[in-house]
């Protein structure tokens, strides 16, 4: 079996027209998803047309979320960002990502047996 080709830059999903699943990024800005710079790059595109156009102002639409993990990423500083005014939009998404199980009592974990409760 032959192993994969690699993607290139401008492919996109076929049955979605969007980019692939992977890592993929939430501009804070116009609330649209691209993938990452390590995928096909439309994140890092984004906020070089939107800079070059200065659609949102001078930095463009220069802060994403990673879906992934939910780190805040801004181009412009080329650091993620830990800001309280980020906070009510992370929160919210982790709403989304990990919604909360009620079906238990209100409880929201599932007990993990150890190895030794396994063999009770």
């Amino acid at each position: 079996q032959k192993p994969s080709a690699a993607r290139s830059k401008d492919e996109l999903d076929e049955a979605t027209g969007k980019c692939p699943m992977g890592e993929n990024w939430l501009c804070l800005r116009c609330m649209q998803v691209y993938c990452s710079r390590y995928v096909n790059g439309h994140g890092l595109r984004h906020w070089e047309e939107t800079k070059a156009t200065k659609t949102g102002g001078a930095c463009g639409h220069c802060v994403l979320v990673g879906l992934s993990d939910l780190s805040a990423w801004c181009h412009e500083c080329g650091a993620y960002l830990v800001d309280t005014s980020l906070q009510p939009i992370i929160q919210r998404l982790q709403e989304i990502k990990f919604p909360q199980d009620t079906s238990d009592n209100g409880h929201n974990h599932k007990k993990i047996l150890s190895s030794s409760e396994d063999n009770e």
